[in-house]
């Protein structure tokens, strides 16, 4: 939510309450929340006099504030089951693998354990940027070989 006076470049509709001349501000992005030009709130009266349509826009308020937390729910659960697993580590730097090893993705981690590279490599990639950066590479230990059902 933005502070202080009204950024008209961010996208606002102004409406201008007839009886006292205030000019009523709401944000595109912010359906259902009515501001002075100095940014102060305003109530549901003085924007519905202003000429707002406050029960649609409070629906769209509602609505997107539901979005937002079943977004962030969202993200939250998966963010938490996010599973790691180191390929490869030497000199205190390491590849991580991120998220199911389907999708092949990797980060590389400094030995602060910061991540240094933006976005996700592949696994030769990852492989190589440790090369790079340590002249050792150590595998990671080998995920035990999974017995059939025939013996």
């Amino acid at each position: 939510m933005p502070d202080g006076p009204i950024d008209e470049d961010l996208g606002v509709t102004i409406r201008i309450h007839k009886s006292t001349g205030i000019e009523v501000y709401m944000y595109k992005f912010e359906p259902g929340i009515y501001r002075s030009k100095l940014g102060t709130l305003l109530n549901e009266k003085i924007a519905f006099e202003a000429g707002f349509p406050v029960e649609e826009l409070d629906r769209q308020r509602v609505m997107l504030q539901r979005k937002t937390e079943a977004f962030e729910a969202i993200e939250e659960e998966f963010s938490a089951s996010v599973e790691e697993k180191i390929l490869v580590e030497a000199g205190g730097y390491k590849a991580v693998r991120v998220g199911p090893a389907t999708l092949g993705r990797y980060i590389i981690r400094g030995p602060d354990d910061n991540q240094l590279n933006e976005g996700y490599v592949n696994q030769k990639e990852a492989r190589r940027l440790i090369s790079k950066l340590a002249p050792e590479v150590e595998d990671a230990p080998k995920e035990p070989a999974k017995k059939s059902a025939t013996g």
